[in-house]
């Protein structure tokens, strides 16, 4: 309860006292709601506030429920989404009964999330760099199952994710806009020179690795699961739309 008071309160500075930020231009605007577009907004918190809604995954139905058979079996002790954005996927994952922990580096986008899942008392938005916080889950004992999603532009943070995550016995991470060299239709992300695939983080050797076996049925972005344990691994294997990634075949 205190947690979610602080939250609050943060919510509440952040009106008050940041005369630029979006949320206060939309409360003191009556008219904003039904006008977005006559707002002086930036244009990611616009789209973004008009793409609120309960679709996790970006509307892949079948990722959706790989993941929604993953958590009934695995039953992890916690779920950590790194990349809140408005909170599409941390609904979906606030359904589950487990303990979810979203971090959100953009003030923002951490007030929208504050907000949204003021009721929901298993969600703990969490605001900093997904970089940093993910070193404070250091009970390596425990189930978890991970969402990787904060990577943008020229914050790429997956080695050092990837890196602390590796620590855990049991744990199952699942890694969004990955690069699926065996089917070229699905779509993945490149920053810079950096391209979200097996080429250029080489820490992905340390867990069993699970791609898409299906072709996706739109416009979606490709993923790749990493576990560590037997339990881990045994679910995946378990599961017919993803296959096992044999190293030595590759």
């Amino acid at each position: 309860m205190l947690k979610k008071i602080l939250s609050f309160i943060f919510v509440l500075r952040f009106v008050l006292f940041e005369k630029n930020n979006w949320m206060r231009k939309i409360l003191l605007n009556k008219k904003s709601l039904q006008n977005l577009s006559s707002l002086d907004l930036n244009e990611d918190f616009y789209f973004s506030l008009k793409d609120i809604r309960n679709i996790p995954f970006n509307g892949d139905n079948v990722r959706t429920n790989i993941v929604k058979k993953i958590l009934h079996a695995f039953l992890p002790k916690k779920i950590i989404e790194t990349g809140t954005w408005v909170g599409n996927t941390t609904y979906f994952f606030s359904k589950f009964n487990f303990e979810v922990y979203s971090i959100e580096a953009n003030k923002s986008f951490y007030a929208l999330s504050i907000l949204r899942f003021l009721k929901r008392e298993n969600v703990h938005i969490i605001n900093g760099s997904s970089n940093n916080v993910i070193k404070d889950f250091k009970n390596f004992k425990d189930n978890i199952f991970v969402y990787l999603d904060a990577h943008w532009e020229d914050f790429v943070p997956l080695d050092d994710e990837l890196n602390h995550l590796k620590n855990f016995d049991e744990i199952i991470v699942l890694i969004d806009d990955f690069k699926v060299e065996q089917i070229p239709e699905w779509k993945y992300d490149k920053y810079s020179d950096i391209e979200l695939s097996l080429d250029h983080f080489p820490i992905l050797k340390k867990f069993d690795l699970f791609f898409p076996s299906y072709r996706p049925s739109g416009n979606y972005s490709g993923f790749i699961f990493a576990s560590k344990g037997n339990k881990a691994k045994k679910i995946l294997l378990e599961i017919e739309e993803i296959a096992f990634y044999e190293k030595n075949k590759y």
